[in-house]
């Protein structure tokens, strides 16, 4: 995981113990009023130490339209991703997931082999 500033941009919680906080990663890209707007959603489980993480991000965006493509960003994530962070049984199937993923054999030079499933 990166370094994160210390306070979140957003924190958004769930009454059975959920919290995703959104960070804020923005830097410029070119010049000095064109940005690469990149935020980090990090979500935390009261059930388990494994952490959710996905950035947020949009490439080009003027100084005038940081903000409102920040909004925009979290908004979406807000609509289409958080809902799953927060349905009980979801950080279980993500560490499950997670280890069935780490527990796939690979062959030789890191490639996974016909015969391994």
């Amino acid at each position: 995981m990166v370094a994160l500033p210390g306070e979140p941009h957003v924190r958004f919680t769930d009454p059975g113990g959920v919290v995703v906080e959104v960070f804020d990663l923005t830097k410029p890209y070119a010049y000095e009023n064109i940005f690469h707007i990149k935020m980090l959603a990090v979500g935390r489980f009261p059930t388990t130490e494994e952490i959710f993480e996905k950035p947020l991000e949009k490439m080009g965006v003027f100084k005038e339209e940081i903000e409102v493509t920040k909004e925009a960003l979290v908004k979406h994530f807000e609509e289409t991703t958080l809902p799953y962070l927060f349905k009980a049984g979801f950080a279980e199937k993500m560490v499950a997931r997670r280890a069935q993923m780490r527990s796939k054999s690979k062959g030789i030079g890191g490639y996974r082999s016909e015969r391994s499933g």
